[in-house]
């Protein structure tokens, strides 16, 4: 009893001379003396246990010594815990950004503190179809869509902390056409017969495209659009074919007209024709290609395949991709052997293959394809 009555005094004189503010906590008005009566610590000590006692004492002692334990703070139910460490800021790599349409570039986000709690962040784009976000692991790119135009990349912490990226998108420029191939350079023609020319226009990434064909003497040879040309009488003239896009840009054919064969000879031109294009057509699909080279570049790969030669017959390359592990292939044809993958992922692995084809008698024949080659873009 003595104990508990020590106890009590002590506690109130400490509230009452050290800690007035908790004393007018517990109630409007604080009145009485360190020394208690023997009635009054009988009524509060029936009504507390040893355990309160115990309680008593930590508090009292904490409060004589000056360490005051930590409070949670109910006030708040989402306020962070005393251990979490909140996101002061959200810093990007870059504030601008210059993309051409397909093209990719990577961002990153420096957290601050670098002892912050929660460190997932949500990015998004104002507008997709300019700008948008793809997340792979831990790196993050913005890749240009085909909308020319401005978009901005956010980011943001959970607490709302953000930062912004202004991504200005630009239409690919167009190559212009450097020269233009005839896949012949020198024919020969009876009188009513007809063959057709096939123009290349190169680059094969070239802008404009687009041809026109013109004779220089429709009384001896005749030309198309599709660089179809009949022999009309005897003699020599030349079929040109010139760029739209630049008419310094084109390529001749010369061309001599025989006089008509008779029925007999030309069955047995019809009859050598067939032969001959039956042998061209076994002679594409017995051709097999192989990729010489690949060589990295930043998210493309530049290739190189086997040269193949078929006698009369424009051979032409198709080139096969997709990335390691998907199961859809892309393709790209070439009139050269050479070809340059563009807009590919960075850093990925992509299996490679090529084959010949040729268009005879305008339908398309294919050689088999390559054995694959895989690599690794930069």
């Amino acid at each position: 009893m003595k104990k508990h009555k020590r106890i009590l005094s002590l506690l109130l004189a400490v509230t009452l001379t050290a800690l007035p503010a908790l004393a007018l906590c517990k109630s409007t008005t604080v009145t009485g003396h360190a020394d208690l009566t023997d009635d009054i610590v009988n009524q509060v000590t029936d009504k507390i246990t040893d355990k309160v006692i115990e309680d008593v004492e930590k508090q009292v002692t904490n409060i004589i010594s000056g360490n005051t334990p930590d409070t949670p703070n109910t006030s708040n139910p989402q306020a962070p815990t005393a251990s979490a460490v909140a996101v002061s800021s959200v810093v990007l790599n870059t504030h601008t950004m210059t993309l051409y349409s397909g093209s990719s570039e990577s961002l990153s986000a420096t957290i601050l503190p670098a002892n912050a709690t929660n460190k997932l962040l949500t990015w998004s784009s104002s507008n997709p179809l300019i700008a948008k976000v793809d997340i792979v692991g831990n790196r993050v790119s913005v890749i240009a869509g085909s909308l020319p135009g401005k978009a901005t990349i956010a980011v943001r912490s959970p607490e709302g902390v953000s930062d912004t990226c202004t991504v200005y998108v630009k239409e690919l420029p167009g190559e212009e056409v450097t020269s233009i191939a005839l896949d012949e350079t020198t024919k020969v023609l009876h009188i009513g017969e007809s063959v057709t020319l096939t123009a290349t226009v190169n680059p094969s990434s070239a802008k404009d495209k687009s041809v026109y064909w013109t004779s220089s003497n429709n009384e001896v040879v005749t030309v198309d659009s599709t660089g179809k040309i009949t022999g009309v009488s005897e003699g020599n003239a030349h079929v040109r074919v010139t760029s739209i896009a630049d008419n310094s840009r084109y390529a001749i054919c010369s061309i001599s007209v025989m006089p008509a064969q008779n029925t007999e000879d030309n069955n047995k031109a019809d009859e050598d024709a067939k032969i001959q294009t039956q042998q061209q057509i076994k002679a594409i699909q017995n051709t097999k290609a192989r990729l010489l080279s690949v060589t990295p570049r930043d998210g493309r790969l530049k290739v190189t395949a086997s040269q193949k030669t078929v006698d009369g017959v424009a051979v032409k390359y198709q080139f096969r991709y997709r990335q390691k592990g998907a199961k859809k292939w892309k393709a790209k044809s070439s009139p050269s052997r050479n070809v340059d993958l563009k807009n590919l992922k960075r850093g990925k692995k992509y299996t490679l293959q090529v084959r010949v084809f040729a268009t005879i008698d305008q339908k398309k024949y294919y050689g088999g394809w390559s054995s694959s080659v895989t690599k690794k873009t930069k």
